[in-house]
């Protein structure tokens, strides 16, 4: 019967984990880090291509292909840090709301 309450326990342990880690205040914080590090990611793409596409512009007349050219590195960039960030972003807000809520509770006595 020990057994099984211990089990239990930490069964619950678990579920209030998971419930804490995808909450609201996580989640969001994922979202908010993951859209700051896409848009930091288009941005360092479009002006990696820039020289080259600026090259094309010239050398064509081609101002959308030019425009695509840039597009297509940033948003292959962004694509790629976007999940990173969200993961990031979730972990530390989970850290960050669980370290302040530790701390009020400390003061108040709880």
């Amino acid at each position: 019967m020990e057994r099984y309450k211990s089990e239990h326990r930490k069964q619950n342990r678990i579920v209030k984990f998971i419930k804490e880690y995808n909450g609201l205040v996580p989640v969001l914080g994922g979202l908010i880090v993951s859209g700051a590090a896409g848009i930091i990611a288009f941005a360092v793409g479009s002006a990696q291509s820039a020289s080259d596409s600026f090259r094309y512009l010239t050398q064509t007349g081609d101002f959308l292909g030019a425009i695509g050219m840039l597009y297509a590195r940033g948003s292959e960039l962004a694509g790629k840090y976007a999940l990173a960030g969200y993961v990031g972003g979730q972990f530390v807000t989970y850290k960050l709301k669980k370290s302040v809520s530790n701390f009020f509770a400390g003061i108040l006595g709880r």
